[in-house]
């Protein structure tokens, strides 16, 4: 069987613990339904901790490497639509005003790439 550590408080704080053997220490918990370090161990079950908010410096750091990743669009001798590129880039540029942190934040949707 696995075995996770927990603390006093239930969370579970430290590494797998195998063993085949009917002692375990006593802050060690079966593993079950996905438990993972940060998980909370009450009435004998597992609890997923609660989804974390993205900060809005998180958003600028994916927004920041989309607009890279989407350079080449805009080359002067690009065979994709620039203009659905350049909307799709202002609209990156414009994500952080006004963001309100939230577990998944929505990113404007990458047009294709086919050559016009």
């Amino acid at each position: 069987m696995n075995y996770l550590e927990i603390d006093s408080n239930g969370l579970a704080i430290g590494g797998v613990y195998s063993s085949s053997e009917d002692t375990v220490p006593s802050s060690w918990v079966v593993i079950s339904g996905g438990a993972a370090i940060g998980w909370s161990y009450t009435q004998g079950g597992w609890n997923e901790p609660p989804p974390t908010n993205i900060t809005v410096d998180e958003v600028r750091l994916d927004r920041d490497s989309l607009l890279i990743a989407s350079d080449f669009t805009q080359l002067a001798d690009s065979p994709y639509d620039t203009n659905q590129w350049a909307i799709y880039r202002q609209e990156l540029r414009d994500l952080p005003d006004g963001y309100i942190p939230t577990p998944n934040p929505v990113f404007p949707t990458t047009p294709d790439l086919l050559v016009e």
